[in-house]
């Protein structure tokens, strides 16, 4: 197995009461700076724009998602990721131009895979070295599949873990089993004010990369670090 864990996904889910979803559109991004026109960013597809639900996506990778009770900022481009992704810029810049809003958590979604050598060395890392041994493995001669699912309290975070196996597309498009480690911190905002409970959600976001770290450290070191006797 590869043990050199990619990170494939960002995710900067933020809880919102009372959200406008009609509002994002390209020209809004644009206009109040949300997004760069020097950027150049083209978009996948035609945006999405309605009173309940409003999506904007680039083929850099990010796209922006809005509903009445939650905002979603996504980046799934591995390139950008490693390099820097601007996505934390972005959702600060629009959650300071809508600062009306009431904002009650966020989640930091990560997600990270782990090529494997076959699919049964993908299954085999679950269904063995995680969950262990037992009679349940085998019912009426059928293959056996399986995830994990963990919780951590960390502080004033809640760390939920989620361990799978699927499949990744190189650049080649040819597809290789991977192990997937998809994580969600979640916070709920504290303050005794709604512009104390923005300015706790503005660090989380620009700290985005601490629970980054965190991630992968707990990936490498918990999972993947070979067992010794």
């Amino acid at each position: 197995m590869i043990t050199t864990p990619t990170l494939d996904e960002i995710d900067l889910v933020v809880i919102a009461q009372n959200h406008n979803p009609s509002i994002l559109n390209p020209d809004f991004l644009i206009r109040m700076g949300i997004v760069d026109h020097n950027w150049g960013w083209e978009l996948v597809r035609s945006p999405v724009s309605t009173p309940h639900f409003s999506k904007v996506e680039y083929q850099s990778g990010v796209s922006i998602q809005a509903f009445f009770e939650r905002l979603i900022f996504s980046d799934g481009n591995e390139e950008n990721i490693a390099k820097g992704t601007r996505l934390s810029a972005i959702a600060r810049k629009y959650i300071e131009t809508l600062p009306h809003v009431s904002y009650s958590a966020i989640g930091v979604n990560l997600k990270v895979h782990v090529v494997a050598e076959s699919d049964e060395k993908a299954a085999g890392f679950v269904l063995d070295h995680l969950v262990g041994d037992g009679p349940w493995k085998e019912f009426e001669g059928g293959p056996v599949g399986a995830s994990l699912n963990l919780a951590y309290k960390m502080g004033d975070c809640l760390l939920n873990l989620a361990i799978s196996t699927a499949k990744v597309k190189a650049a080649d498009k040819k597809e290789s089993p991977c192990i997937v480690f998809a994580a969600n911190f979640h916070r709920s905002l504290k303050g005794d004010s709604p512009l104390a409970k923005i300015q706790h959600l503005l660090d989380v976001i620009g700290k985005w990369n601490n629970d980054g770290a965190t991630f992968l450290d707990l990936i490498r070191d918990r999972f993947l670090k070979e067992k010794t006797t």
